[in-house]
């Protein structure tokens, strides 16, 4: 019995991580077909709702930028 228990236990939680990202994917799947069209715009809808998603304090996205010679980071869109 216990070791049923123990199993219905496990399979709620794996249920419940299977949940969380589909509903996650979900989300992200709209940003992008919504806001598409803008890096500026997706960048700030990805980060905000990444942030919130995850209950994380604060986030940033960066893009590469490639200047001739010089690689470098350039900041596109941050949340706290």
């Amino acid at each position: 019995m216990i070791d049923m228990r123990n199993r219905l236990q496990e399979v709620a939680r794996e249920d419940k991580i299977r949940n969380w990202i589909n509903e996650g994917q979900a989300k992200f799947g709209e940003i992008l077909r919504q806001h598409s069209d803008d890096i500026e715009v997706l960048g700030s809808k990805v980060i905000i709702e990444l942030v919130e998603y995850l209950n994380a304090s604060q986030g940033a996205l960066f893009v590469v930028k490639e200047d001739g010679d010089h690689t470098v980071l350039e900041l596109l869109s941050s949340y706290a």
